[in-house]
């Protein structure tokens, strides 16, 4: 049973990485779109043609520069805020780029410049070679700002899922800890309820383990975290004075016993005298219950 209890745990913790693949596999991308405008921009910088402004090159430089150094950083170790306000601030970067670009290039055919030469800081070069070079520049402007700004709304619409289940603190936690889509039922590995750092795998939204068989003990789904429907067998002898019940179990005392659903949240309270063979007055209070 603790095998198993451990084998649910590395396949849990492998799903746990799916988000991170995605964040990841979408970083790399962008890095190596930011990298061709760098490429270009750069070495329009040095040519200097007469058709571009040099605050366009410069600009172009700064947005690339940014960017690299942002998602080198957001590989390394990062938040979901952190994320969200760095992946908003590069997308308004990127649509700036795409925009001025387009402003540029967009109403220009590639094709009508054949044969065409404009003049450079370190002499001539082709129109047409001029052309297609910023084409490629608005391309990538273009597809860098559409990939932040899906990653960007992903992370949010996901962040916004988890708070919804009861983990208000997963903004301040780490990217590892945000679910995907229905993983974990409500919850994500490594996190307690509403603390938004990270308790060992080991853990459920809750805060108690749903590995192995201590799943069978602790009335909580191994799958979701929350608390399963309890049975409760209560004795017919009672005192006078109520008590909740504080832990799950069978209470018998005479010969008859009443089944009781605790709902989840709720404590059992149970009153009145069923000595002489009438049922007890039996109610449910909201509250934690404790060991």
């Amino acid at each position: 049973m603790a095998e198993n209890g451990m084998q649910t745990f590395e396949q849990q913790a492998e799903e746990a990485n799916l988000l991170i693949d995605v964040r990841n596999g979408c970083f790399i991308f962008i890095g190596a779109c930011t990298v061709v405008v760098l490429a270009m921009t750069a070495n329009f910088l040095t040519l200097q043609p007469t058709a571009l402004s040099r605050d366009f090159l410069i600009f172009s430089v700064i947005v690339c520069s940014v960017t690299i150094i942002c998602l080198i950083s957001l590989l390394a170790r990062s938040q979901p805020r952190i994320d969200v306000l760095v992946l908003f601030l590069l997308c308004v970067g990127w649509v700036a780029l795409g925009s001025w670009t387009t402003d540029i290039i967009a109403h220009i055919q590639c094709v009508s410049l054949s044969g065409q030469r404009i003049q450079t800081k370190t002499g001539s070069m082709s129109s047409e070679v001029w052309c297609r070079e910023m084409k490629t520049i608005l391309a990538f402007s273009w597809t860098t700002f559409a990939i932040l700004t899906i990653k960007l709304v992903l992370i949010v619409i996901l962040v916004i899922r988890a708070v919804s289940q009861g983990r208000e603190g997963i903004w301040g936690g780490s990217m590892t800890e945000v679910p995907w889509f229905n993983q974990f039922g409500n919850g994500g590995p490594g996190m307690g309820m509403g603390t938004g750092m990270g308790q060992g795998n080991q853990f459920g939204q809750y805060g108690y383990s749903n590995l192995g068989p201590y799943a069978q003990q602790s009335n909580y789904a191994p799958s979701t975290g929350r608390p399963a429907m309890s049975q409760y067998a209560v004795s017919d002898r009672y005192t006078q004075q109520p008590y909740p019940t504080r832990q799950a179990g069978t209470y018998q005392s005479g010969p008859n016993q009443y089944t009781v659903n605790q709902a989840p949240g709720h404590a059992i309270v149970i009153s009145g005298n069923g000595s002489a063979g009438g049922m007890p007055n039996i109610t449910q209070q909201p509250g934690m219950m404790r060991a």
